[in-house]
Formats: C-alpha cells, sequence, structure tokens
C-alpha cells in the first residue's frame, strides 16, 4: 500500500515527500524544522513615541502600539511588502520610509518622527506688526499668549473641529472668532487675527448684513426704524451687504450714559457714501447724532448733529452744536470731495474728535482737516449730553428732516478717547 505525506504549512521537511510500500519496509527518515519567524521592529522618536497605534498593512495586517520608548515589535510576520502608517490623536507623523519588504529576516524600520498637532498663528496691528499679550483660546479651553511678535501656538490639539477666538483689553479683533478649523492629525496655522485699539470704544455698529448688532461688547444694539436690507457693496468691496438709507430712516438706540459725553473727550468714526452723485438736494446730510430740540428742559441740554453737507455748492462736514445757533465745520475743496469719495456708491471715511480741553479735529479720508476760526471754540467746549435718542441717518429738530441719502457703515462711538492719526488710518486701512 502506498500513502502520501501532507506537508504543514510553515515547517521545512527533508525528504519532502516518502513513500511506504509494505509494512517491512524502513521509512526515510524525515527531519522536520520550523520556519524563520520573521520580527519587523519600529522605532517611533520625538514626541507622541508613546501609545502610538502602528499598522503593517500587506497581504496580512497586523498593528499593536508603541511602548515608553517608542518601540513596537511584531513577531511571526509572514513575507511580503507592507504599507506603515501611525496614529495618534495630536499628533502627526513622518515616516521616512513608509514602505517595507519582510523577506525571510528581521526588518528594522526606523525615521519615523512624531510631532504635536498645533493651533497656531498671529495677532498684528494695522501695519502687520506683532501684538503681544492677547489671550487666544481654543474649543475646548486651551490657551496660549501671544508673544512679542504677536505669535500663538496651542498643542498638542486633538482631531476635531475649533473655534479660535482672540482677547485683549481696550482690542478689538477682526475677525472677532475663527471658526469651522478642522483638525485631522495635521497642524493649522490659522489667518491672522488683526488687533485695532478699542480703548473707550462703546458702541460700534457695522450696519452690515441687516444687522444692527453692537460690535462693541457693549450690547448697545439698534432699533431700525425700517428695514436694513443689504443691497450696496460695502467699503470692504463686498457685494450687497450694507445698506441705502433713502432719507427717512434711521437706526437709534435710547438714551444711554455711555453716549453722553458731557465736556469730556470723545470721538466718532464712520463710512458714508452717496446714491446720487453728491447732490443733496435738500440739503446736508445728517449722520449721527443726539437730536434735541433747543429750549426744552432741562436746561443746558442741547442738540448735536454730525453730517456731511456733499452738495455741490457746500461739500462740507459739519458738527451742528446747538449753543448759539452756530456750528463747527470743515470746508472741503470740492474737488477733493469728489475724488477720494462720496460719489454713487463710492465710500469714504470720516471722523471726528473732541480732547477734554474742547480741541475739536475734523478727519476726511485720514486727513486732518482745519478749522475755520475760533467762533466755534466755545461750542466745541460746551457739553455733548442730553436726554434724546442716539440716532444715525437723519436728523428731525422738530422743524427740518435732514435724512441721508447713500451708505452709513461702521459707526464708532468713544467715550474719553481721542482718536489719533494712527488710528484712524488703521480704521481706514482695514476699511473697519
Amino acid at each position: 500500500m502506498n500513502e502520501r505525506f501532507s506537508i504543514a504549512a510553515g515547517y521545512d521537511f527533508s525528504p519532502v515527500e516518502g513513500t511506504v510500500d509494505g509494512a517491512d519496509v524502513d521509512v526515510p527518515e524525515i527531519v522536520v524544522t520550523q520556519a524563520l519567524v520573521v520580527e519587523v521592529v519600529l522605532t517611533i522618536t520625538g514626541d507622541g513615541k508613546e501609545n502610538a497605534l502602528v499598522t503593517l498593512t500587506g497581504d496580512v495586517v497586523y498593528s499593536d502600539t508603541t511602548n515608553a520608548d517608542g518601540l513596537v515589535v511584531f513577531t511571526g510576520v509572514a513575507d511580503g511588502e507592507y504599507t506603515i502608517t501611525v496614529a495618534q490623536d495630536g499628533y502627526s507623523y513622518y515616516i521616512d520610509e513608509p514602505t517595507g519588504e519582510v523577506a525571510g529576516e528581521d526588518l528594522v524600520i526606523g525615521g519615523i518622527i512624531g510631532s504635536e498637532v498645533t493651533l497656531s498663528g498671529q495677532v498684528v496691528d494695522g501695519t502687520d506688526a506683532g501684538i503681544e499679550g492677547v489671550l487666544v483660546t481654543i474649543t475646548g479651553g486651551q490657551t496660549d499668549t501671544t508673544d512679542v511678535d504677536g505669535n500663538w501656538s496651542i498643542g498638542p490639539v486633538v482631531d476635531g473641529t475649533y473655534t479660535v477666538t482672540p482677547a485683549k483689553a481696550d482690542t478689538e479683533f477682526i475677525p472677532t472668532s475663527q471658526s469651522a478649523l478642522s483638525v485631522a492629525r495635521a497642524s493649522i496655522v490659522t489667518d491672522d487675527f488683526v488687533g485695532v485699539g478699542s480703548s473707550g470704544l462703546v458702541l460700534h455698529w457695522p450696519l452690515l448684513g441687516g444687522s444692527s448688532t453692537d460690535a462693541s461688547g457693549k450690547g448697545h444694539d439698534g432699533t431700525i426704524s425700517d428695514s436694513l436690507a443689504g443691497d450696496m457693496t460695502d467699503p470692504a468691496g463686498v457685494t450687497n451687504n450694507a445698506h441705502t438709507f433713502t432719507g427717512s430712516q434711521s437706526v437709534w438706540i435710547a438714551d444711554h450714559a455711555d453716549l453722553d459725553f458731557g465736556t469730556g473727550a470723545f470721538s466718532l468714526a464712520f463710512w458714508a457714501c452717496t446714491t446720487n452723485g453728491g447732490a443733496i438736494t435738500a440739503g446736508p446730510g445728517s449722520i449721527v447724532g443726539k437730536n434735541k430740540v433747543s429750549g426744552v428742559s432741562p436746561a443746558g441740554e442741547y442738540k448735536w448733529i454730525l453730517g456731511v453737507d456733499a452738495r455741490a455748492a457746500s461739500r462740507n462736514i459739519r458738527l451742528w452744536q446747538d449753543v448759539s445757533t452756530t456750528y463747527v465745520t470743515a470746508l472741503l475743496a470740492m474737488a477733493e470731495m469728489a475724488s477720494g469719495g462720496l460719489g454713487t456708491g463710492v465710500w469714504a471715511h470720516f471722523a471726528f474728535t473732541r480732547s477734554a480741553t474742547g480741541v475739536c479735529q475734523i478727519y476726511y479720508q485720514g486727513t486732518v482737516h482745519e478749522l475755520p476760526g475760533d467762533a466755534f471754540v466755545a461750542d466745541c467746549a460746551a457739553s455733548f449730553s442730553n436726554d434724546r435718542k442716539f440716532n444715525v441717518g437723519l436728523m428731525d429738530d422738530g422743524t427740518d428732516i435732514y435724512g441721508w441719502k447713500g451708505g452709513i457703515a461702521h459707526v464708532r462711538v468713544y467715550k474719553g478717547y481721542v482718536l489719533t492719526e494712527s488710528d484712524v488710518a488703521t480704521l481706514i486701512a482695514l476699511k473697519i
């Protein structure tokens, strides 16, 4: 009788086959030796070397986690070609040679470097200089404070979606936060945050996107007398984001101590454009103010209005302060105003400052304009407080109505602070 032997996988036999022909015939000697056990040794260096999941993927898949030394050993790996991957939340890995071949002998793979996954970025001012001391917070509560160059870095960061928010006293940030930052085992460098000095900022109505929300953080959201549809390109060039005032619309807030300046320092700033080529036939247009009919108690309270006269025969910026029926005005050359802004849909930036000593300055497109003579000094030093609502876009003094026909955006009010030329330049550069 002939019998055939089956050979078990994973072992070597000599000879490979044997035949028995009768019970009395000697069987050739069979020598059995176990196949070579192959070890694949991987070593990870750098941060994230412990508890990293290492996977070898080929015809067979092997996986294990590294020890405290960044070492993982696979035993009994079948011959073949393998791709090495390493994964651990909060870390990214660089693999020098991600593909290796097992061919009957040990395979040692090094050059795998683990590093923390971070969220990082920079906070700068309007001149791109870094801002130091900004507290940056990400979703989950991890924080860092910017260095002298405005740089910050937070890590390790596990996979997920994050919002990043900067904060510093007397500083406003553009944007206020950055959201939907998706981390998937790779570091992210965010876009720059731009910090704008906001010392004394008590109200900021961007008046964009149909909203009258106060962006200053003081909670002075405005009431809209009519819809604020986004029908105009804003100062930053975003289409259908700003609102066209028609001459009878306004945004307002009830009287508040933040908006009563008394005889102290304050500043106003805003962007404006017209919708009719600069020809406002009804008269000068009111941008912002606290209307008060003269003679109404309590005594000593007067109306004040900051507006722009864009009529071809006038071309000036006016502050009406009803003390002695006079007003502060900065006359502009017609050509200058026409070339610098206030054409149809062409935005220009304006600012007004009053110091605690009664010194007034009016800015147009970042340039300070001389005020004519000394007749207005007493008016400028008077109290800028009354019990009337704070109003944007419309003046109603009980006799005449002067409404602005065009765009108004980024109305800013500062109490106790005089904007500097650098401050105004930054607002213009950032289109805010």
